[in-house]
């Protein structure tokens, strides 16, 4: 496996490129609707732009990269606000998942919760909690639950607030 190379500099665009993103869909839920896709851009064009770019020599797509792996890991944080928010394409996601996990649809967040707190299994073949839970997102979006994907993008913001480039509220 070819190592992921990231710069200070890249995380500080990457931090920089998400507080907008993330702003700009806070802004849209709480008085101006019609910038959810202007939030959705931002999600896909940019912020996922610049991962694609720092992954390219490393993976096919960042969804391909294990949750909580050591390649993933400086990137994590940016990894989970993109996919909540756009759906990438996996040539690898046949939508099949061997995940023991069991999301409570109470957890605040219907059931994301726990996706956003596990780590893959380095024991299984593949990756797979990216893919499921940029699935579930998709489903929330297609329902117009951007109310929930806000507070799942919130609670990743918070989880991984001591690293660089994330803000708090």
């Amino acid at each position: 496996m070819v190592a992921i190379d990231v710069t200070d500099e890249d995380l500080k665009s990457l931090g920089l490129k998400a507080d907008f993103a993330y702003a700009t869909l806070k802004s849209a839920l709480k008085s101006e609707p019609s910038l959810i896709s202007s939030a959705a851009c931002l999600y896909t064009h940019d912020l996922g732009a610049l991962l694609s770019r720092l992954t390219i020599s490393s993976t096919a797509s960042i969804i391909n990269l294990r949750k909580g792996g050591k390649r993933a890991n400086p990137l994590e944080k940016f990894i989970l606000q993109c996919i909540l928010m756009h759906k990438i394409y996996s040539e690898y996601d046949d939508g099949n998942y061997s995940t023991s996990l069991i999301s409570d649809p109470d957890d605040g967040l219907l059931g994301l919760k726990v996706y956003l707190q596990a780590d893959d299994d380095p024991q299984h073949e593949r990756s797979e909690l990216f893919k499921l839970i940029q699935n579930r997102a998709a489903d929330l979006r297609n329902d117009g639950r951007y109310d929930i994907i806000l507070e799942a993008i919130k609670y990743v913001r918070e989880r991984y607030s001591s690293d660089f480039g994330i803000v708090r509220d």
